[in-house]
């Protein structure tokens, strides 16, 4: 029992050591306490990702098609560098 114990307590430190800080503050995004990442956002159905280098890198776009219950909730998110997108359905 006691060394159960003992083992779950190392799994918790280490697990701590290893793991980020990931933070969004107002339009930034912060990966321990660097920033990495300003959101570009006037529309909350379009969110635009930009690195600090200037380059766009992640667009998030989210589409409601149809009306009322009848239609679909899809979220595309587009890596423009890489020229891939990705289109999700949330139910």
């Amino acid at each position: 029992m006691c060394k159960s114990f003992t083992l779950i307590g190392f799994l918790f430190f280490f697990n701590n050591l290893y793991s980020q800080t990931i933070e969004f503050r107002k339009d930034k995004v912060l990966i321990d306490e660097k920033e990495c990442l300003i959101s570009h956002s006037k529309d909350p159905n379009n969110i635009e990702l930009i690195a600090n280098k200037g380059k766009q890198t992640i667009f998030l776009k989210f589409i409601r098609t149809g009306i009322g219950n009848n239609g679909g909730l899809y979220t595309k998110v587009i890596f423009v560098e890489q020229k891939k997108s990705l289109t999700s359905r949330s139910y």
